[in-house]
């Protein structure tokens, strides 16, 4: 027994040393300069459309893939400190009542109707200003092993990024869902949908994350559900060895948010912190 406690106790000072190392390799930041909503487009455009030949809206003459859901979105991305390169992406659609009709939705209900719905936690009876969607989550080629369609070469990501570095590259899923976490407290949205293959809710499962299948199997580049998790159940259940890793993506993301919210005020949830201090600096 004394050494299975050994044992967990080792694993978990390897998996904070870990962390440790990616919060050092990687930074956090919201893309609110037209320049880095760019960066986010150009890497959506190179996975979505290049890679995995998405059916989607897209700028072939300057490589962007983007649509009407990211003027109601918050978009966050993870940056190689060193080199400055663009590891992952994702957003955060936060629709709004007082929209206009086609910026009320999820881009989820595009895909999946009301009948799919197999729970009652599906996004057509939650309050718009509650609830949010996870999408357009990306890693660069550069940044795994495995893509369907080979845009880089071992040997340039080995000339780029040391072999530690390289080891940081499987944190940035976690990294890129804690971000999300953090969004969604910071903004006030307690309901948190994404549609996503199966397989990333049972990896994100292994770090506490634990996904509600609350739709139908649907045929969509694969086979697909709309899966949901409560804001705060998700932050109760996070791993312990996450949680540092956790509060210093929050720090780093809150004055970022802060600036875009005075940008782009119809984004602030009335009922966040954020909203106001938006109101007081107008």
């Amino acid at each position: 027994m004394k050494e299975l406690e050994k044992k967990e106790v080792l694993i978990k000072k390897s998996r904070n040393n870990y962390f440790q190392s990616f919060s050092r390799n990687f930074k956090f930041k919201l893309a609110i300069s037209q320049e880095d909503k760019n960066r986010v487009y150009g890497l959506r455009y190179k996975v979505f459309c290049q890679e995995l030949n998405g059916d989607m809206p897209q700028d072939r003459i300057r490589g962007l893939e983007y649509d009407h859901y990211d003027l109601r979105s918050i978009l966050c991305f993870i940056e190689h400190a060193r080199t400055g390169i663009i590891a992952g992406c994702m957003r955060l659609i936060m629709p709004c009542i007082k929209d206009p009709c086609n910026l009320q939705r999820l881009s989820l209900e595009d895909l999946v109707p009301a009948e799919s719905y197999v729970s009652k936690l599906n996004p057509y009876i939650i309050p718009r200003n509650e609830l949010c969607e996870a999408s357009r989550l990306a890693i660069s080629p550069l940044f795994r092993k495995n893509s369907k369609k080979n845009l880089c070469n071992q040997t340039e990501v080995n000339e780029l990024f040391t072999q530690k570095e390289i080891e940081d590259f499987s944190y940035l899923v976690v990294g890129l869902f804690l971000a999300t976490y953090a969004l969604v407290g910071l903004t006030n949205r307690r309901h948190v949908y994404a549609f996503m293959e199966e397989r990333l809710p049972r990896l994100l499962s292994r770090s506490g994350f634990y996904f509600d299948g609350v739709s139908k199997t649907i045929e969509f580049h694969g086979k697909r559900k709309v899966f949901y998790i409560d804001h705060s159940q998700a932050e109760k259940e996070m791993h312990e060895s996450l949680k540092p890793l956790y509060k210093r993506i929050w720090q780093e993301l809150e004055p970022q948010l802060a600036i875009l919210m005075k940008k782009q005020p119809k984004l602030a949830n009335a009922s966040s912190p954020l909203a106001a201090l938006v109101k007081a600096s107008v």
